[in-house]
């Protein structure tokens, strides 16, 4: 097996490193381990990026600051891997996210408990929602401005009080004539029921564990039917499947940051709102190269899994994990935005080739991208852990770089732990040996 020297690397990066070393670098000359001049930005007009801690707490970035995200990807509870949260622009429609006692929220059949709990962030913020003693639902929600016949996502964190179990809907004003549902342990940390009624549709449920008892949960789908001021529904449920019974008046859940996102197939990073919809900006983080042009070159990449690597249908994007190059011709490894699949994308003036590779299970994505010939007869080919396969080729010769900006991470909503730029043809297990 080959062994990746420092001369080979152009650029590494990733939660604990941004770095280039030897000669030729990415930037100017110089030996050894050094910081790498880049740009970032994600132009916030308010505190609303956050992010998950080493201890599972959800904190918040300031302005143009890189958000380290900490994942567990042994399931042993810990959360040992850093990675960075390189997410694409959203909004929380949900207002009053952290205030479900608050007059923004609609009540059926239930009461409160104003900041009763140790909220996910580690302030005591989090209301108990509490059942009341009718046999109805016991639900608080949320009449929202949203684009019709399209999968939106609602999500909020919860905690297992004497009740176990939260369920989450996108309904049309008509109640659950159309619309999906899902339920979710709070004991056991298990999605439950996922369901729709009459033209709802696209149901998917997901949870994800936090410390101290605290789980994000999070319904994607739509109510369809025209619908363009849909429900974001939480309600306290006592089991499985359950939206209609009678309460005691006492049992209760911890509820915290809930959010509604329009129109997008996958939920992002917790946005935090007061009296009005906050918007996080993009990230972007983009790095000036300067290797030259007829060179082989490998990408290898670590990935904490993304929610949308396990999303049915389209997403709407192709979450990018990086571009070399600009409009002029630039290879690019993305997720695709129909199926799951990533692809090493060869983008030349003319023909392009798009060789992929399906996203295999695990709670961590590895694989390498080989590239060469990119001014000849340009060929690509990809690795997920099943082998290399043949070379593709099929687009056309890329131009000499006018631009060899390294971009980073666009729209890729999953936590980079590692990314190489490799000068040379190395293998996934070669890149993977790099300490």
């Amino acid at each position: 097996m080959a062994e990746v020297q420092p001369k080979h690397v152009l650029l590494r990066v990733g939660g604990r490193v941004l770095q280039r070393y030897g000669v030729p670098a990415v930037y100017g000359a110089g030996r050894g381990r050094v910081e790498v001049p880049y740009v970032f930005t994600r132009a916030d007009a308010a505190t609303c990026a956050t992010y998950v801690d080493r201890d599972g707490l959800i904190r918040k970035a300031a302005a143009n600051v890189l958000r380290v995200e900490w994942v567990d990807l042994d399931g042993d509870g810990i959360r040992e891997t850093p990675g960075l949260l390189m997410e694409g622009g959203r909004q929380n429609l949900m207002l009053r996210s952290e205030e479900i006692d608050n007059a923004a929220w609609s009540k059926t059949t239930v009461t409160f408990g104003a900041n009763a709990d140790v909220a996910p962030d580690g302030t005591t913020t989090a209301d108990r929602l509490i059942e009341g003693a009718l046999s109805q639902e016991h639900v608080v929600y949320q009449t929202l401005t949203a684009t019709a016949d399209v999968r939106h996502s609602v999500s909020v964190f919860a905690k297992a009080g004497t009740r176990s179990f939260v369920y989450l809907t996108i309904r049309d004003v008509n109640g659950l004539t159309n619309g999906v549902l899902a339920w979710f342990n709070l004991a056991t940390g298990a999605v439950g029921t996922v369901s729709h009624n009459g033209a709802g549709s696209g149901e998917q449920a997901f949870i994800q564990k936090l410390a101290n008892g605290w789980y994000r949960c999070t319904l994607i789908g739509a109510c369809n039917n025209g619908d363009t001021t849909p429900l974001g529904t939480v309600g306290i449920s006592s089991g499985n499947g359950t939206t209609v019974y009678t309460g005691d008046g006492s049992s209760y859940i911890s509820v915290w940051g809930a959010q509604f996102e329009n129109n997008t197939p996958f939920p992002s990073s917790y946005i935090p709102t007061v009296a009005s919809a906050v918007a996080r900006a993009a990230d972007s983080l983009n790095v000036s190269a300067n290797f030259g042009n007829d060179i082989e070159l490998t990408v290898g990449a670590r990935l904490g899994r993304p929610v949308h690597a396990d999303v049915s249908g389209s997403l709407g994007i192709n979450p990018s994990i990086y571009q070399i190059g600009d409009t002029n011709g630039n290879v690019r490894g993305v997720f695709t935005n129909a199926s799951r699949l990533i692809e090493a994308t060869v983008d030349g003036p003319g023909s392009d080739m798009f060789p992929n590779a399906a996203i295999v299970a695990g709670a961590q994505i590895t694989y390498v991208a080989q590239y060469k010939n990119l001014r000849t007869v340009p060929a690509a080919r990809i690795d997920l852990g099943a082998g290399l396969p043949s070379y593709g080729t099929g687009a056309g010769a890329m131009p000499n770089y006018t631009s060899q900006n390294i971009g980073v991470g666009a729209n890729l909503f999953a936590p980079l732990i590692d990314e190489m730029f490799l000068r040379g043809q190395f293998t996934l297990a070669e890149y993977l040996a790099v300490p």
